[in-house]
C-alpha cells in the first residue's frame, strides 16, 4: 500500500509538446516553437526547442551559446527517477554540448525551464546543496544515461 501512495505523491512528468512555455529571466513567451539542425553537433537533430528572443539578444553574462534558452520539448531523458527541480517536478537528464566547458557529462535541469535548477553531479545536488556535505559519494560528474 505504501509503494501506492509514493508512486501517486511522485510529480508527474511534464507532457510533450509543451504549451509555450515562459523565460524565467524576462516572462515572455516564445510565440512558436525551434527544430534543431539535422546535422546538430551535439546529437540532437531534429528536436523542438524553445528559446526566448529577446533574452538571445540581450548581452546577459550566459555564455553565448546558451543565451535565450528556454528548454526542449519532449520527453527525451525524462525519467519518473529524476530528481525534482525547483518547481517540484520531475528534471531532464541532458549532456552538455560541444562549446561547453562540460563538454559529453550529464547535467539535470528543469524539464520546463520554468526554474533555474542545474546539476552536474549523478545524485542530483546543486552547487550549494554539495558545499554543506563535499564529501558526498554521489556528487561526481556522470556520463548521461537517458539519451
Amino acid at each position: 500500500m505504501s509503494e501506492i501512495l509514493n508512486a501517486l505523491s511522485r510529480p508527474l512528468r511534464a507532457e510533450s509538446p509543451l504549451s509555450p512555455p515562459h523565460c524565467r529571466h524576462c516572462n515572455w513567451t516564445p510565440r512558436y516553437r525551434n527544430i534543431t539542425n539535422a546535422a546538430n553537433q551535439n546529437g540532437n537533430g531534429g528536436r523542438p526547442y524553445y528559446k526566448c528572443v529577446k533574452c538571445e539578444s540581450r548581452n546577459l553574462d550566459t555564455q553565448p551559446h546558451t543565451r535565450g534558452w528556454i528548454t526542449w520539448d519532449d520527453d527525451l531523458s525524462m525519467c519518473d527517477s529524476n530528481p525534482l527541480c525547483y518547481c517540484e517536478a520531475v528534471s531532464r537528464q541532458d549532456r552538455a554540448g560541444v562549446r561547453s566547458d562540460m563538454c559529453g557529462w550529464g547535467f539535470w535541469t528543469c524539464a520546463t525551464g520554468g526554474c533555474g535548477y542545474f546539476s552536474k553531479y549523478r545524485n542530483g545536488w546543486t552547487d550549494e546543496e554539495r558545499a554543506f556535505s563535499p564529501s558526498e559519494p554521489q556528487c561526481v560528474r556522470f556520463v548521461p544515461w537517458l539519451l
